[in-house]
C-alpha cells in the first residue's frame, strides 16, 4: 500500500506509507526523529519510548538527529536519556557524526550531556578527524578549544 499518511499530532505527511510502516514498532521513535517531528518524539518519550533504541545498523536517534541536524529532536532525547556515547555499527558516536557535519550546536549539545571529545573508533577515527575529514575547519577549531587531542 502506498499513497500519503499524516502523522497524528504533527500533521506532517509521508508520501510512501510502505516506508512508514516499516519503522513503525520499536523503530517508531527513530521514524517521527526522521520527520523532524518534534511533538510526536516528545510524546512517544513521555510515554516510554527508549532514545536509546537501535536499528539493525545499531543506529540510534542520537545518530539520526545528528545526521539530519535537528537542534530540537537532539535535545528532548538527551533530556530523556539519550546516551551520547553510544556507538552505531562503523563504530561511530553521535559526536563524530556532528563534527563531521560541522553541527556546532549538536556538538555543544552532545559535549553538555557527557560525550568524549576524543572517543575514537577501532581505527583511531575520532570527532576531530572526522571534522578534519570534511574540512571542517570551524569545527576542527572549536574541537581542539574543547580540549580534542590532535594526536
Amino acid at each position: 500500500m502506498t499513497g500519503q499518511f499524516q502523522f497524528p499530532v504533527s500533521g506532517k505527511r509521508v508520501h510512501d506509507l510502505d516506508a512508514g510502516i516499516r519503522y513503525i514498532g520499536p523503530d517508531r521513535l527513530y521514524l517521527y526523529c526522521g520527520a523532524n517531528d518534534g511533538p510526536m518524539v516528545s510524546l512517544l518519550l513521555r510515554h516510554g519510548d527508549d532514545p536509546n533504541g537501535r536499528t539493525r545498523d545499531r543506529d540510534t536517534p542520537l545518530h539520526l538527529a545528528c545526521r539530519q541536524c535537528y537542534p530540537n529532536i537532539l535535545a528532548l532525547l538527551l533530556a530523556h536519556g539519550g546516551n551520547a556515547r553510544l556507538r552505531h555499527n562503523f563504530w561511530e558516536t553521535p559526536l563524530h557524526i556532528a563534527a563531521g557535519n560541522g553541527w556546532k550546536e549538536g556538538i555543544t549539545l552532545l559535549l553538555e550531556a557527557g560525550a568524549d571529545i576524543n572517543d575514537a573508533t577501532n581505527d583511531g577515527y575520532s570527532p576531530l578527524s572526522a571534522a578534519l575529514e570534511a574540512r571542517q575547519h570551524d569545527t576542527v577549531r572549536i574541537l581542539l578549544e574543547s580540549g580534542a587531542d590532535p594526536r
